[in-house]
């Protein structure tokens, strides 16, 4: 993926590995940042509209929720989930029936 956005958008840049392809470390291109403000600010448009369906006790419940999920991220080992995590499939295999 890292390839295709940086092949044919140019919206990031950074090395690629050695292994299939994979990225150590990716850096978001000015035309990438450009990109990112404006999705986020949509996002934030449409995260206001989707939750506007909730009464506000609940938009609060989830506020608080959401902050400790947030709030434990730094705790989570995430090269020790990555090695765990079943692989995915790529999408040519086909799946059993």
């Amino acid at each position: 993926m890292h390839g295709r956005l940086r092949r044919s958008f140019g919206f990031a840049d950074g090395p690629v590995g050695q292994r299939r392809g994979h990225v150590e470390l990716v850096a978001l291109t000015d035309a990438g940042r450009v990109v990112i403000d404006a999705v986020l600010s949509q996002m934030a448009v449409l995260q206001t509209a989707v939750c506007a369906a909730l009464p506000e006790q609940s938009r609060a419940q989830l506020l608080t929720l959401l902050a400790a999920l947030h709030n434990g991220l730094p705790a989570v080992d995430v090269n020790a989930v990555a090695e765990v995590a079943p692989r995915r499939r790529r999408p040519t295999e086909s799946r059993p029936r």
